[in-house]
C-alpha cells in the first residue's frame, strides 16, 4: 500500500529530476512506476534493443578488423 507521503515523496523526486536533468516528464513517470512495480532490481535491469543483422560476420569481420 502506497502512503499519501509517499506518493507526495515520489512526485517532488519525479519535477526535481525532470528539472535536474532535463528529461521528459514521460521518462521519469516511466522509471518511477518501474520502481514501484519492480524495486531498484527493476531500474537496474540492462535490456538491448535487436538492432541489425551484422552484414559482415566471422572470418571475414577479422580479416577486415585486421586490415584496418
Amino acid at each position: 500500500m502506497i502512503l499519501p507521503t509517499q506518493t507526495f515523496v515520489f512526485r517532488k523526486i519525479h519535477l526535481i529530476s525532470i528539472v535536474s536533468i532535463s528529461l521528459k516528464e514521460a521518462t521519469i513517470t516511466r522509471w518511477v512506476r518501474k520502481y514501484k512495480d519492480e524495486g531498484t532490481r527493476g531500474l537496474l535491469e540492462v535490456k538491448q534493443a535487436p538492432g541489425n543483422i551484422p552484414l559482415i560476420s566471422g572470418s571475414d569481420l577479422e580479416s577486415l578488423k585486421k586490415r584496418l
